[in-house]
This record gives structure tokens, C-alpha cells and sequence, in this order.
């Protein structure tokens, strides 16, 4: 009960944050295709046309699939394809590609200096929600995360050892995020928070059943010149159904036996960023991931543990409006070292 208590809860909060006053949008004018009548095929060609033209029309009236202006003060190649498509309902897929060492790319498993819980074997994973747009700057969206993991591997045909249990493709963690976008001067923000249950099969064994979190994005663009300085603010916290295991503890998963201590209560990160319009639509960047941690097996909720922290260096490219490529090279700022070093990738884009 209490599970369905702080869902319900959550996404009341959710819906009550994501609602602002009324927009004015404009519905996508019907078109009417006329043509003289040559020969009776193309007669009865355009009256289909027209036919099917009107019958979309009318759906989308129905529905209130409306397309919303394009807000231009939002133009940062990013924070413009996180709010998505413009369309009142739409599909919104994003995904990353954590990948092994550039030394080693043939190593399914991802580096883990931090020794970090959970699964580390490269993946190719991300979210596909439903997204249905409240206003031009305000949005839910409603879906689950996808894995799937040593894609590299499973193209080329290369058995790859899985642990008891472990899955080569998953759809986990179904959530409900609200986000709106603003200005304020020469500077872009973008807000969103989420819950999700938590359905990750390391996640579930460590006890874990759901999470949720809020992020803050601002872009600032000095002087109108080509330079964006950016800042990102996290916090996830996350909730379990019992208490974390002793190392080696009997009954438990023989491949969790340091047991799930390392696990954490919340995690905070702070992430600025550096970028340099290239062109309109491609970009320089570079940006540094600064986090801490609040381990279980702390009984201070308030003692914190720094993991190494990321540096990124890629490009941004704007592929349309709504479509947001960026590869880079993550290496860790405390211990650079090219055993550690990974090229990776994430995207989003939306359909509809």
C-alpha cells in the first residue's frame, strides 16, 4: 500500500508543478487538394487524398492533437531537443552507448574504478516515452528504460560469459518525468523531475523498489557570442524495502558477496559545462560530472562519498530541432588514464 500511496502521490505533485496558464497554440490548417478533372483515376485520386486529409483532421480534432508555436527563445542545440517534438502527443526515444576501454574494445565490460555496484557491462541504453505537451515550454512524458547490453559483441557474434540471471536485452524502470522550459535574460533553463519503479534486475536484488529525482539545466550565452556556459544540478534518491546485506551473508546471491552497502540512499551531482557554436547546428563541448554520494551501509545520511569525477570532451550536433547527437571521450578527471578512457554517445530525438 504504501508503494501505491507514493506513486499516487508523486504524480499528483507532478501534474500540479507541470500546469501553467494556457498558451496559445495554432492547429494544423486542414488542406484541401483541388485538381480539374483530367481523367476519372486522378478524380477519384485526389478525392481520396482529400478523403483521408479530412479524416486525419478530424482524428486529430478529436484527440486535440494540436501543434504548438515554436517557442525561439529556447534555441540551445540541447535543451531545444529535450522539449521534444512540438506536437501535443508525441514518441520521445533517448539513448546513451557506455562502451569499454579505448584500449580494449573487444572488453565487455565497462571500466569500474570507483568499484561501483551493480551490472558493468557495456551497454546501449535510454528511455521511449509518450509524450503529451501542455504548453510550448511544459510537458509530461510516460515510459520505461531500455538496455541492451555488449551490443558490440552480440554484432559481431562473440559469446559473451553472462552472470546467473543476468539478461542480454531489458525493459526496466517504467517512470512518469514532468519538465518545463524558461528564460530568464541571455540564459535558458530547463527543469524536470521523475519517479520510476524500479525494475533492474541488480537493482531489485539489492533490495530497491522505486526512485525518484529532479534535474536543473541552465545555459547561459554571454553576450550573444558563440560561447555557452552551462551548469547541471541532480539529485536521485532512491528507496528500499529492506536493509542492506552483510558482506557474505547467507542466502544471498553468490554474486553480490560484498554485499549491497555500497548501494546509495541519494546521490547528488553537479555538472558544468563549456561549449562553442561551430556552426548553427554543430558544437565543441566539454563538461565535468561532479557527484556525491550517500552510501546504506552509513548510518549518517549526511556523511558523503566523492567518486571519481567524469570529464566529457564531444560535439553536438543538431540533427533537426527534436533530433541531438553528442559523441564524446569520458576519461576520469582524479585518475586520467587511457585504461579508463571510453568513447560514448548519447542522443534523443522524437517521432511524431
Amino acid at each position: 500500500m504504501k508503494r501505491v500511496l507514493f506513486f499516487i502521490t508523486l504524480l499528483n505533485m507532478s501534474v500540479a508543478w507541470s500546469q501553467e496558464s494556457t498558451t496559445k497554440i495554432t492547429a494544423p490548417s486542414d488542406t484541401t487538394t483541388t485538381t480539374s478533372s483530367v481523367d476519372s483515376s486522378a478524380s477519384t485520386s485526389s478525392a481520396s487524398a482529400a478523403d483521408t486529409s479530412e479524416e486525419t483532421s478530424k482524428i486529430k480534432k478529436v484527440i486535440g492533437d494540436k501543434k504548438f508555436e515554436e517557442d525561439k527563445k529556447i534555441n540551445d542545440l540541447e535543451l531545444r531537443a529535450y522539449s521534444g517534438s512540438l506536437n501535443r502527443y508525441s514518441l520521445q526515444i533517448s539513448g546513451s552507448y557506455g562502451g569499454p576501454a579505448i584500449n580494449d574494445l573487444s572488453n565487455p565490460e565497462r571500466p569500474n574504478p570507483n568499484n561501483s555496484p551493480g551490472d558493468q557491462r557495456s551497454f546501449l541504453s535510454g528511455s521511449a516515452s509518450a509524450r503529451y505537451r501542455f504548453t510550448k515550454r511544459t510537458g509530461m512524458n510516460f515510459g520505461t528504460g531500455y538496455s541492451w547490453y555488449t551490443p558490440i559483441q552480440a554484432v559481431t557474434g562473440k559469446d559473451v560469459e553472462r552472470r546467473p540471471g543476468a539478461k542480454t536485452y531489458d525493459f526496466h524502470d517504467p517512470r512518469v518525468s514532468a519538465d518545463t522550459s524558461y528564460t530568464a535574460g541571455a540564459t535558458q533553463f530547463r527543469s524536470s523531475v521523475y519517479v520510476s519503479a524500479v525494475t533492474t534486475t541488480s537493482y531489485v536484488q539489492a533490495g530497491e523498489w522505486a526512485a525518484w529525482g529532479f534535474n536543473q539545466y541552465a545555459k547561459w550565452n554571454p553576450g550573444h557570442s558563440r560561447w555557452v556556459l552551462g551548469t547541471q544540478v541532480g539529485f536521485d534518491q532512491f528507496l528500499y524495502d529492506r536493509e542492506y546485506l552483510l558482506p557474505d551473508k547467507k542466502g544471498y546471491d553468490s554474486q553480490h558477496k560484498r554485499g549491497d552497502g555500497n548501494t546509495s540512499n541519494y546521490f547528488l551531482s553537479l555538472i558544468p559545462s563549456v561549449e562553442y557554436k561551430l556552426t548553427d547546428s554543430l558544437n565543441f563541448n566539454t563538461s565535468l560530472g561532479y557527484s556525491l554520494q550517500s552510501f546504506r551501509k552509513v548510518s549518517n545520511w549526511s556523511t558523503l562519498y566523492h567518486p571519481l569525477s567524469t570529464w566529457r570532451v564531444g560535439v553536438g550536433w543538431a540533427i533537426t530541432h527534436t533530433i541531438y547527437v553528442n559523441p564524446y571521450i569520458n576519461f576520469f578527471a582524479e585518475k586520467p588514464s587511457i585504461s579508463t578512457t571510453t568513447a560514448s554517445l548519447n542522443t534523443t530525438f522524437s517521432v511524431f
